[in-house]
């Protein structure tokens, strides 16, 4: 009899902790750091949350910001998007991702990319650890911060082609939910001519989550 009461206490347990570890995007999107969300604070993040949509006080038609936030259906998933309702084009896009660690963790990314529909870079890529209700940042090289345009293009591009890819492409971290443990950097160059495209082997580099860290792949299209 106490060997069932101690497997049904064991199995309570368990299911505990894994809800705890199991906590909702939306919950961790409450977690982020200040500077993730500088206009936001913890009211409107929830009114953000509840709605999809807030709308930065004090613009006019001239200059109007909003906030965009959608899930896509995922659970371990969520985008938000900051951006002008009024004037300019510029925007911000922010992704969060969640990946379980084989030690029973989890890891969060934090991407966020911005510029214009015609030109926009990566700004910031954070990788944090959950754990106690708490995300604090994992400092381990999990993912390269950088990836030089060089690494897209064929050994023997000539130097004025590299240098004028380089002075025009758009690059960014896509965290891909509807593709398990794979996230992708993404080159978008503007080319002018086919001589150009003929040095570029592709345009994606994916990274494959193992449950440790990332494995990347090789460049594709």
């Amino acid at each position: 009899m106490r060997s069932i009461q101690k497997f049904f206490l064991l199995s309570v347990i368990l299911i505990i902790a894994d809800r705890v570890q199991s906590q909702s995007m939306a919950d961790i999107f409450r977690l982020l750091p200040e500077d993730c969300t500088p206009d936001l604070d913890s009211k409107q993040r929830d009114t953000l949350l509840q709605i999809g949509k807030y709308v930065l006080p004090g613009g006019d038609s001239s200059e109007t910001i909003e906030y965009e936030l959608d899930s896509s259906g995922f659970s371990d998933y969520i985008y938000f998007v900051w951006s002008f309702t009024t004037g300019q084009r510029g925007f911000i896009q922010h992704e969060l991702r969640k990946f379980k660690k084989n030690d029973g963790g989890t890891l969060i990314i934090y991407s966020k990319y911005g510029g214009t529909p015609v030109g926009y870079d990566q700004r910031e890529l954070i990788i944090f650890d959950y754990k106690n209700n708490k995300l604090t940042i994992n400092k381990k090289n999990l993912l390269p911060k950088e990836i030089p345009i060089t690494s897209f293009l064929k050994p023997n591009t000539p130097s004025l082609v590299v240098k004028k890819i380089q002075n025009e492409f758009s690059s960014c971290y896509h965290l891909n939910p509807e593709n398990p443990k794979t996230i992708t950097f993404e080159i978008s160059p503007y080319i002018t001519n086919d001589d150009e495209e003929k040095y570029i082997i592709g345009y994606t580099i994916p990274f494959v989550w193992n449950g440790r860290s990332f494995t990347r792949k090789p460049v594709k299209d």
